[in-house]
C-alpha cells in the first residue's frame, strides 16, 4: 500500500514535531500495511528564494530522519515531495521543479481555503502547459464550495488526491461518491500529521473502499500511485457504489 500524502519530516510544518513522533508515525504506517510513503511537507512560496529556504529545511529534517532510520530496514520507503500552497501565482518560478517528486514533474498543489480567485485556476493551468503534472491535494475538502471555479479546475489536465478520512465518515459518503463517480479521484493519502489527532488511517479506509466500491478501486489507487512514483501517467476510472443485494436476493443467489 502506498500513502500519497503525509507530514512525517520532523520540525518543518504542522506535522511531526520531533524525530520521536516521526518514527512513531512510520511504525504506525508499517503496521497499517504501508510499504511506501510520499512525504509532502507544507510549502508556502511567495518568492523564488522561499523555495530555496524550504528545500534547505526539508533536507535538514530528512537527513535527521534518515540518520535515525539507517538501521531499520522494515520502515516504509520515503519519497520526498511537497504540498505547495497556492498563495501566489508560482507558475513562472524558475525553481519550481525542486518541489516535484524525483521522477517526472509531478507537483502537489494545495488550493487555499476560503474563496478562490480566477488567477488560481489560471496558475494551475499555466503549470500544466509549462510541463508540470499537477496533483491537487485532498480535493475532497473543496467539494460543495467554490462551485464554478471547482468545475473550471475539473476541466484541466490534472490529477486529484483524496484523503482517507473521506471514506471513514458516513457524512462524507456523497463527497466520495461524487469524486469517484465523476473520475476526479486518482491517488489516496492519509494526510497524517501525528499519531493521535491525525494518524495513519489507510488500512481502515481501504476496507471501507473495498466494501463500498469493490476491491478493484483499492487496486486502482495503488496502481496509480506506483505509476506516478515512476514518472508514468495515472489512469482515470469511474467507480460507483456497489449495489447491495436484498436478503431475498442473497438467499436465492446461486
Amino acid at each position: 500500500m502506498i500513502d500519497f500524502h503525509s507530514h512525517i519530516i520532523p520540525g518543518i510544518d504542522d506535522g511531526a514535531e520531533n524525530i520521536e513522533i516521526s518514527l512513531a508515525m512510520l511504525n504506525q504506517s508499517m503496521k497499517d500495511g504501508v510499504t511506501e510513503i510520499v512525504s509532502t511537507s507544507h510549502c508556502y512560496p511567495r518568492y523564488t528564494k522561499s523555495i530555496e529556504h524550504f528545500i534547505q529545511r526539508r533536507t535538514a529534517g530528512f537527513d535527521e530522519l534518515f540518520e535515525a532510520l539507517k538501521n531499520n530496514v522494515n520502515i516504509p520507503k520515503i519519497h520526498l515531495a511537497s504540498e505547495v500552497n497556492l498563495i501566489t501565482d508560482i507558475s513562472e518560478f524558475d525553481n519550481l521543479d525542486k518541489l516535484c517528486l524525483p521522477n517526472g514533474k509531478y507537483i502537489m498543489i494545495e488550493m487555499p481555503y476560503g474563496i478562490w480567485k480566477e488567477w488560481m485556476i489560471d496558475s494551475v493551468y499555466k503549470m500544466t502547459i509549462n510541463g508540470f503534472k499537477t496533483i491537487m491535494a485532498h480535493i475532497d475538502r473543496f467539494v460543495g464550495c467554490n462551485t464554478s471555479l471547482l468545475n473550471s479546475l475539473f476541466e484541466l489536465d490534472v490529477i486529484y488526491q483524496v484523503n482517507a478520512e473521506v471514506f471513514l465518515k458516513n457524512t462524507y459518503n456523497k463527497v466520495a461518491d461524487n469524486l469517484l463517480g465523476s473520475g476526479h479521484a486518482h491517488l489516496l493519502g492519509s494526510d497524517m500529521h501525528n499519531t493521535t489527532t491525525r494518524p495513519i488511517t489507510l488500512k481502515s479506509a481501504c476496507e471501507k473502499i473495498e466494501k463500498r466500491y469493490g476491491r478493484e478501486c483499492v487496486d486502482y489507487f495503488n496502481e496509480n500511485a506506483e505509476k506516478v512514483l515512476n514518472g508514468g501517467e495515472a489512469r482515470t476510472e469511474i467507480f460507483e457504489v456497489k449495489q447491495k443485494l436484498s436478503i431475498f436476493e442473497r438467499m436465492f443467489k446461486k
